[in-house]
């Protein structure tokens, strides 16, 4: 049985899966953390999302996951693309606890490499990617799994504890900024149970929106029959989708069908033709004459 440390701080829901998914044999201690342990990062610096801990550097002994720069990644996330919040905070907490216990899985394999050269060339050398490979892995296959069972991967509705808490902070405080786009998506999948709208999806698929003319229409027929469908205050139709519907959308989706939008053509057509070392007033003339 997983012994958890300050489970309070977290989703109920998520010690529960942890402890379905992860093999018995492989439980260890999982410490939750919402405060910087001076006495392990210092004040500066290197600030982990989460950790190994071993006996002798040998057997694990227990997981530390640090809930604020998993808080912070998470919005960070948010402001760099749609992703509703609560959507990318229980993301990233899975795959936090999902990866280090996949360095308890793998711990055996990867002991078996020269540990001289594990933090070589900087602290990425060839074991330390070797080793963060094989518990990339282990995640990857678990976060599939439960994807099988489970289309939201265990999400509540709402997301309790200290990261429910500081979410409810950041709503305050977002519903009255103008236009604020995840406050708009973190309230749309609270009424509907979605995660993902549709440009999430499309970069899910390694498909940049606005790259392509015909994207989102590919999608909507990919996506036949999956989704949730959502009419706002407006009377406008929008479809919300579950981490469970981005497998089962990828196999149906007709990437060869893709088109280019003309400007980006454009670009990268100039990105082959002119030598960028030279940013002088006269090529860039030149290159809006191109471009029209």
């Amino acid at each position: 049985m997983i012994r958890y440390y300050k489970d309070n701080l977290v989703p109920q829901e998520l010690c529960c899966l942890l402890y379905e998914v992860v093999p018995r044999e492989h439980h260890v201690p999982v410490r939750f953390h919402n405060r910087r342990r001076k006495d392990v990062h210092g004040e500066i610096g290197s600030y982990p999302l989460g950790s190994l801990h071993s006996t002798q550097g040998k057997q694990p002994s227990h997981i530390d996951i640090n809930l604020n720069p998993i808080y912070n990644g998470a919005l960070e996330a948010c402001s760099r693309s749609a992703y509703a919040p609560s959507s990318s905070i229980w993301r990233l907490l899975l795959e936090v606890c999902l990866h280090e216990f996949g360095h308890v899985v793998t711990n055996e394999t990867s002991l078996r490499m020269n540990r001289h050269e594990y933090h070589a060339k900087y602290g990425y050398g060839d074991v330390y990617k070797a080793t963060e490979r094989l518990a990339n892995e282990w995640k990857d296959q678990r976060i599939a799994k439960i994807l099988k069972v489970n289309p939201r991967l265990g999400q509540p509705r709402y997301i309790s504890g200290y990261l429910g808490a500081r979410l409810i902070k950041w709503r305050r405080a977002a519903r009255d900024l103008p236009e604020c786009y995840p406050f708009i998506m973190e309230r749309r999948c609270q009424m509907t149970g979605g995660q993902l709208i549709a440009g999430d999806v499309l970069r899910e698929l390694s498909v940049d929106p606005g790259s392509f003319t015909n994207a989102y229409a590919l999608l909507r027929r990919a996506s036949e029959g999956l989704g949730i469908d959502y009419v706002n205050g407006a009377g406008r139709h929008h479809k919300l989708y579950t981490w469970g519907d981005v497998p089962r959308i990828a196999e149906r989706f007709e990437r060869e069908r893709l088109r280019k939008n003309k400007s980006i053509e454009s670009l990268e057509r100039l990105d082959e033709e002119w030598d960028f070392d030279d940013w002088s007033l006269e090529v860039i003339e030149q290159m809006e004459v191109e471009l029209g």
